[in-house]
């Protein structure tokens, strides 16, 4: 099978993101694309490292995947896959892109991936479980659309995760959001300009290297409960509902720096949080809820509150902060509500 070359509309896509900064849904696959079945695109993959402009009329079985001699990562691009994308055992140590294309399904749970996934400019139409999947190479998730649930619940991934610049929807009626609950990631983790249609959970997991949720739309609840943050993490720029970083029972850790500069919030809970390195509140505005930091433990050099705006109460009872920096101007209005309110109704 001959290399088809790309078509024009992918490459409007791409120049579209490249100048702009802004998502696109994938190109649909052409309606006059050839079919084959699973088995020629195995075949297909294994002779020429690639598969381009086909759809392919079956599922697709990560742990058959074969590389030619001297081929380290394997690409399919514009390719439909009507069946489910899974892996029915250990898959090969060779990395695999798919690339402007439309997966109808995908089921890697408890699955082990030997080599990266990558996942970009694309459209997944239904249902995608990645539950105790484990990635040994990089995950990469850029530019695609998830139109219906998507969970990572246990997901361990052993390098690094780029989910940069997607959209999870979720159908009208779904409970729950999308879960990263209980996962672990032992490298980088990117979640920069990432959208969720409503609740975003990452509940007792276990960032060991920095992670980074810049501009994270979310805009119901955004769960960070007894999550412990190794490195850096930075919140920069968020658009966010309810957030929460634990209480007594589900006490979160930050190890270092504690980043949300220039975060709009509905509420924000901070109680109990471990931080050990400098909490950055800076221009960040809370409203129209409260923002809560009891028996909080801020220790790092530097805890700045400058420009902070809450448009409810400001509750630190408990709260021991080493080198608070803030304005007396901006705190005293929320720090006065919280005081009136502290026997009154929560």
């Amino acid at each position: 099978m001959r290399r088809l070359p790309v078509r024009a509309s992918a490459l409007v896509v791409a120049l579209v993101v490249a100048l702009f900064g802004v998502h696109v849904a994938a190109v649909a696959v052409a309606a006059d694309a050839l079919s084959i079945t699973s088995e020629q695109a195995y075949r297909e993959l294994a002779q020429h490292g690639h598969l381009d402009d086909v759809r392919i009329d079956g599922g697709f079985d990560l742990a058959r995947l074969q590389a030619p001699a001297g081929t380290e990562r394997l690409t399919l691009a514009g390719v439909e896959i009507l069946g489910k994308l899974h892996a029915s055992g250990t898959s090969p140590a060779v990395a695999l892109l798919i690339d402007n294309s439309t997966l109808h399904r995908i089921d890697l749970r408890g699955a082990r991936l030997r080599g990266g996934l990558a996942i970009e400019n694309s459209v997944v139409r239904t249902l995608a479980r990645f539950d105790s999947a484990q990635f040994d190479g990089p995950f990469v998730l850029h530019g695609t659309v998830f139109e219906q649930k998507a969970t990572f619940r246990r997901a361990r991934f052993g390098s690094s995760v780029e989910i940069v610049d997607c959209r999870f929807d979720e159908p009208e009626g779904a409970r729950g959001g999308i879960s990263f609950a209980d996962a672990r990631f032992a490298g980088p983790a990117s979640f920069n300009r990432s959208r969720f249609a409503s609740d975003v959970s990452f509940e007792s997991s276990r960032f060991e290297g920095d992670a980074s949720f810049l501009g994270l739309e979310a805009p119901g609840r955004a769960n960070w409960r007894n999550v412990a943050f190794a490195r850096d993490a930075e919140f920069r720029a968020c658009r966010l509902g309810d957030v929460d970083f634990g209480d007594e029972q589900q006490m979160s850790v930050f190890a270092g720096l504690a980043d949300f500069r220039g975060c709009t919030m509905r509420s924000l809970r901070l109680d109990y949080v471990d931080a050990r390195g400098d909490v950055m509140l800076v221009n960040v505005r809370v409203d129209p809820g409260d923002l809560a930091i009891r028996n909080a433990v801020l220790r790092g050099l530097r805890s700045d509150f400058s420009g902070l705006q809450v448009a409810g109460r400001l509750d630190m009872d408990g709260a021991h902060v080493t080198a608070p920096h803030f304005r007396w101007s901006e705190v005293v209005g929320p720090l006065r509500r919280s005081d009136a309110c502290r026997d009154g109704p929560p």
